[in-house]
């Protein structure tokens, strides 16, 4: 015994396109943000780094903010 669907298959195809749509997207933003931190690195601009991080989400001494800071300090140093 199968149940019918209340989606029709227009409607399906819709939703998928939209979440291709807004990965393809996601991506995009996150390799956009880190061009941008990496130049700011790459020019030992901390505090707009640091505001970049703020402004993309990640919050104050949380695992992501010591790996980006640390990223951060290791563009420093080869320079």
């Amino acid at each position: 015994m199968s149940d019918q669907s209340n989606f029709k298959d227009e409607d399906i195809r819709e939703h998928l396109r939209q979440t291709r749509s807004k990965r393809v997207n996601v991506d995009h933003d996150r390799a956009r943000l880190m061009r941008e931190l990496k130049v700011l690195a790459e020019q030992g601009r901390e505090e707009e780094f640091e505001a970049k991080l703020i402004d993309a989400g990640i919050v104050r001494n949380s695992k992501q903010w010591r790996d980006a800071k640390f990223a951060f300090q290791a563009f420093r140093q080869s320079r």
